[in-house]
């Protein structure tokens, strides 16, 4: 819609003849020319938008994101926050910007690029779905709306792509290019080694004039491990022994008032109905709509009935709406063969770098009954083809999603062990925690470091699971099948583990404080320097397990088996081991004092240099045991036979 000149003053003219002059031409006049300008801004951008594009599209630029991709980052966007602490760490997403250390993320990067800047390297860090990419292709889109920076060129590329390395070296103006790449928790050399990764990415980006490069906050394991100090040396930089150092941003969730400005531009006032849906959506899971990602997809199309819980729920509702939306009649075996595509392209992720070309996705599509053609594949699906004919999920998070989801199904036999992602990892213990079933099978399972404090795991199948480091406080995992499982570090205080098999498992330095074994099964297993102050394993299979450096002070270990258990140096002091089979046990310098062997069985045991001053011995078996340099100072040995 186009409007001369002397159109508009016709029209003014006749809207404010006095003779016309009503409240409602008034008011109707008002949106008239409020429509006017609203369409005239409207043509602009999308003139402005048309150009920056056209530009792009004579950049390398364009061989990582093509034109549908950049248009639906720049469709709807707000501008975030962004603040150099990470948000991570505060559990209500709310409080941070209470804090008042953020920044609008534009007027932080005008300052990172801006001639006077010190600083030329940046990370721009954030969670998964929180708009790293969308933040980096309209700074790029910005530049050229405005020529913010008109003597410099902005070239975004994904560091997941196989010629990223490549694209980087044949960039010729460098001292006049700005590098953003992204995705480095995607880069499959830094999966592999992030220190190497770094010090290369570092390597072939000297000489450019800025670099920013973006991540998911929690592919790093600590923030010590976000490499910093680059080989570039500048005295004028922000130094650390004279050389360059990359600043860190951390992206910010939206806060209530850029959720409003969301709704706000996504339906208008005309939209009224879906506008509120969309409110009743978000306010029944404030948290989550915090995350750009989500949002998007949470004011599209949810059930205002339905309560969400957590992004498992929400993922799981996306997928079945896109589902539910495609053509292809068999929907269950479209379910399958997405997750059979995430599996494929997250186990070999080195070599695909998440996306599959035509000619091998249609045979493989075929096998799982699926035609290609019938997918709508637009920008709404969540299986999207670029420019060059390669199918990638759109957000990371839906690949990962679909292969847990691919993962638990699968027969344990047929599963491989990977390293999980965090996003996996919280994919994860959401089920576990909301959707539990003993039919949920996690053998195999990357599960280091998550929180199960307090849920009921009783009965789950978790054979060779990695759960090092993992927090167990006050789990039920009553029954539970743990065999071969790694539980190093893990915290098992106050753990109802009873009847549970935890045969060959290595739970070495563990907290077990309080913890319920009674019939446990612990055959050979590696308890090495864990704590097992007053827990009680009465009845505990114990053969062959290793206890030394063990603190199992004040434990009930009554009846227990501890035929073959290499006990060397453990504190046992105060413990109750009447009746236990200590039969050829090795206990060389363990703290006895003051424990209950009655009855005991210790035949055969290698007890040099252990302490039994105080110890109950009475009808305790000692023959052929190795008692030299004990303590039995104040020990009871009525009747026990030596």
């Amino acid at each position: 819609m186009f409007f001369h000149n002397q159109d508009i003053i016709s029209l003014l003219t006749n809207i404010f003849d006095i003779k016309q002059f009503t409240i409602l031409k008034i008011i109707g006049g008002i949106s008239t020319i409020l429509i006017i300008i609203k369409t005239i801004l409207e043509l602009k951008t999308k003139w402005k938008d048309n150009k920056a594009l056209k530009i792009i599209n004579n950049e390398i630029t364009f061989e990582f994101f093509d034109e549908e991709t950049i248009k639906s980052y720049t469709d709807i966007y707000i501008e975030p926050y962004c603040s150099p602490s990470d948000p991570s760490y505060t559990e209500d997403l709310k409080k941070i910007y209470g804090e008042k250390k953020h920044e609008k993320l534009f007027t932080k990067i005008d300052e990172f690029l801006s001639e006077g800047a010190k600083n030329r390297h940046m990370y721009l860090l954030g969670d998964s779905g929180t708009g790293k990419t969308a933040a980096l292709i309209n700074i790029l889109m910005r530049n050229y709306r405005h020529k913010k920076f008109s003597k410099k060129q902005i070239i975004v590329l994904r560091l997941n792509a196989k010629n990223v390395d490549q694209c980087i070296k044949n960039i010729e103006n460098k001292k006049n290019t700005i590098l953003f790449l992204d995705a480095f928790d995607e880069d499959p050399f830094a999966i592999e080694s992030i220190n190497t990764r770094y010090n290369q990415l570092v390597d072939i980006t000297e000489g450019f004039n800025r670099v920013l490069i973006s991540s998911r906050t929690q592919f790093f394991p600590n923030s010590a491990a976000i490499k910093r100090k680059t080989s570039i040396p500048n005295i004028n930089a922000d130094q650390s022994d004279g050389y360059r150092m990359f600043t860190i941003q951390y992206l910010l969730p939206f806060n209530d008032e850029q959720v409003q400005k969301f709704i706000k531009k996504k339906y208008s006032i005309l939209n009224y109905k879906l506008r509120r849906k969309a409110w009743q959506i978000i306010s029944a899971a404030p948290s989550l709509a915090l995350r750009p990602m989500l949002l998007k997809y949470m004011s599209s199309f949810m059930d205002p009935n339905k309560e969400y819980k957590n992004s498992y729920d929400i993922y799981e509702e996306i997928i079945i709406h896109w589902i539910n939306r495609e053509r292809i009649s068999d929907k269950v075996a479209l379910r399958r063969f997405s997750e059979a595509l995430a599996n494929h392209l997250y186990r070999y992720q080195k070599e695909n770098n998440g996306q599959i070309p035509r000619h091998e996705l249609v045979p493989f599509a075929l096998t799982h009954k699926i035609d290609l053609n019938e997918l709508e594949l637009s920008s709404r699906s969540l299986l999207n083809r670029d420019g060059y004919g390669n199918y990638k999920f759109s957000h990371r998070s839906i690949l990962e999603f679909l292969f847990i989801n691919y993962f638990v199904k699968l027969p344990v036999k047929d599963r491989v062990f990977l390293d999980w992602t965090d996003q996996i990892k919280k994919f994860v213990a959401e089920l576990v925690k909301l959707h539990y079933s003993q039919e949920i099978d996690l053998s195999e399972a990357d599960l280091t470091g998550l929180n199960f404090s307090d849920c009921n795991l009783s009965g789950l199948k978790l054979v060779r699971a990695n759960l090092m480091g993992a927090n167990l406080n006050n789990v039920n995992l009553m029954e539970a099948v743990l065999t071969e499982a790694n539980l190093r570090d893990a915290d098992l205080k106050g753990a109802v583990i009873s009847e549970a098999n935890l045969g060959k498992a290595d739970l070495r330095r563990a907290k077990l404080n309080n913890a319920t074994l009674s019939e446990v099964i612990l055959c050979n297993a590696n308890l090495s320097d864990s704590i097992l102050n007053e827990a009680y394993l009465s009845g505990a299979d114990l053969e062959g397990i290793c206890l030394s450096n063990a603190d199992l002070k004040g434990a009930n270990l009554e009846g227990t088996n501890l035929s073959n258990a290499d006990l060397k140096s453990a504190n046992l002091n105060n413990t109750s081991l009447a009746g236990a089979n200590l039969t050829s046990s090795i206990l060389t310098n363990a703290e006895l004092s003051y424990s209950n062997l009655k009855g005991a069985k210790l035949c055969k045991a290698i007890l040099n240099g252990a302490n039994f001053s105080m110890a109950n011995l009475s009808n305790a078996d000692l023959q052929d045991a190795n008692i030299q340099g004990i303590n039995l100072k104040g020990s009871i040995l009525f009747q026990t036979n030596f």
